[in-house]
């Protein structure tokens, strides 16, 4: 085996051991978190208001957007997802809802270059479109938890 070889499995074998040194650490920080399921009576509430920011979306493209971010930070903060910032929403959220977790890092990213420079509506569009798969996940099933589970389980 060749040097360069031998190099390129050592630097793989160590992004792999950082990968999931930092997976635990994001799975252990999960487990504190108090996680509950909505109410249907606030699952029904957020539907509506998530109604009404896709039909301001309309008039306000740019407004929508702003909105949906900040309903989804409602939404985490009832949840029980701490939103002391993004980068530490994001880290909380890919360990239960690694699913959707993409298209809230693609949604959010285009509402901040929104916030920069003005995004075209066609941007603007693709940002809703991926905020709900991410809204839907996070609105969940009104399903039971086990007694003594604190945590929703997926």
């Amino acid at each position: 085996m060749s040097t360069s070889v031998v190099v390129l499995i050592v630097v793989v074998a160590i992004v792999v051991i950082l990968g999931i040194a930092l997976l635990a650490r994001a799975q252990m920080r999960h487990s504190e978190l108090d996680i509950r399921p909505l109410p249907e009576t606030a699952r029904q509430r957020y539907r509506q208001q998530w109604s009404l920011v896709q039909q301001q979306f309309v008039d306000r493209p740019g407004g929508a957007i702003l909105e949906a971010d900040r309903l989804l930070t409602l939404l985490m903060a009832e949840r029980g997802y701490p939103t002391e910032g993004y980068e530490q929403q994001h880290r909380d959220l890919s360990v239960e809802h690694a699913n959707t977790i993409e298209h809230y890092r693609r949604a959010h990213d285009i509402t901040q270059g929104h916030q920069k420079t003005d995004a075209s509506t066609e941007d603007l569009r693709k940002a809703m479109v991926h905020y709900r798969p991410v809204f839907e996940d996070l609105l969940g099933d009104a399903d039971v938890r086990p007694e003594g589970d604190r945590h929703h389980a997926r």
